[in-house]
């Protein structure tokens, strides 16, 4: 079997899968988007504040 012929069996079975897979609608995906951004919104907010408490206790230690 020629690399050619191993080419077209690969693209064919790729196309069989795609064809298989769903697609978040624009809902699905706007949806997710806002988790995604509150959740970074949110983190970034936990870690600000954690290294702000863990600079003043180092601060106190460091005295």
């Amino acid at each position: 079997m020629g690399r050619m012929e191993k080419l077209k069996g690969y693209l064919s079975d790729v196309a069989v899968e795609l064809k298989k897979t769903s697609f978040p609608t624009r809902d699905q995906t706007i949806g997710s988007s806002v988790v995604v951004v509150v959740m970074v919104v949110f983190m970034s907010f936990f870690l600000a504040l954690a290294d702000l408490v863990l600079a003043k206790v180092v601060g106190l230690i460091l005295r």
